[in-house]
């Protein structure tokens, strides 16, 4: 599901750190699809999949970088060519903004202007990130149904998350 990228407020540096932070998010909603998908595709192919085979699968994998993710989702199964370009893009943007966004727009972060070219930056990276999660979901949760995972089962335990953390709001 893609949210709508809020507008900033101004030029203000506290909105250039807000945007990074919903892009670096975003980013790493993109980094857990693909490690979904490519705990799915190490499993497509069985007639029967367990909560351990899922558990021990991600436990190998979920130490791995967004590229070494993406690059075993390749060796496992065939992108799509509009998928994979976009998730190369979107590895490369990710390693951009995690690695040199600071430093490469350290001139424009002491103005207004150069603020505002970064807040357009940050959205736009922001919108990138949403777009290729949900192409790679829409890859994805046909062979994780296939596998008995259906999106009742995923609901499920959203809702079992969201109640522990109502259950936290409620103690303070």
């Amino acid at each position: 599901m893609t949210n709508a990228v809020p507008e900033p407020e101004g030029s203000d540096p506290k909105e250039v750190f807000t945007f990074f932070g919903l892009a670096a998010y975003h980013g790493q909603v993109l980094e857990q699809e693909l490690l979904i998908f490519a705990v799915t595709l190490n499993l497509s192919g069985r007639t029967r999949v367990t909560r351990a085979d899922v558990e021990r699968l991600l436990s190998t994998l979920e130490g791995r970088t967004f590229g070494q993710l993406f690059n075993e989702a390749r060796t496992l199964a065939t992108i799509p060519a509009g998928i994979e370009n976009e998730l190369n893009e979107a590895l490369a943007r990710r390693n951009d903004l995690v690695h040199r966004f600071f430093e490469r727009r350290s001139e424009d972060f002491m103005s207004d202007a150069g603020r505002l070219e970064m807040l357009e930056e940050l959205q736009q990276t922001t919108r990138l990130f949403q777009e290729v999660d949900a192409a790679v979901v829409g890859v994805r949760e046909p062979l994780s149904q296939k596998l008995g995972i259906t999106q009742e089962l995923a609901q499920q335990e959203l809702d079992k998350m969201l109640a522990r953390a109502s259950a936290r709001d409620e103690q303070v």
